[in-house]
């Protein structure tokens, strides 16, 4: 049987995990007084790319985009 592996990435992503992004997303939009759309969607990117790479907790995310 051939094995294929799927990365992270490529799962859909569950209710539970898009809550995460957004919890670290809200907390680190308002440590950072960040409003433009610009900044907003970069962020927004950087945090589902590391949580999709493997960073899952809230406190790990934030640090790393903060």
């Amino acid at each position: 049987m051939l094995q294929v592996r799927i990365s992270a990435s490529e799962k859909p992503m569950q209710e539970v995990d898009v809550a995460i992004c957004q919890r670290v997303f809200d907390r680190v939009c308002a440590a950072k007084r960040i409003t433009s759309d610009y900044d907003r969607d970069h962020l927004a990117i950087q945090i589902i790319h590391l949580y999709q790479d493997g960073t899952t907790d809230e406190d790990s995310l934030s640090h790393l985009v903060i």
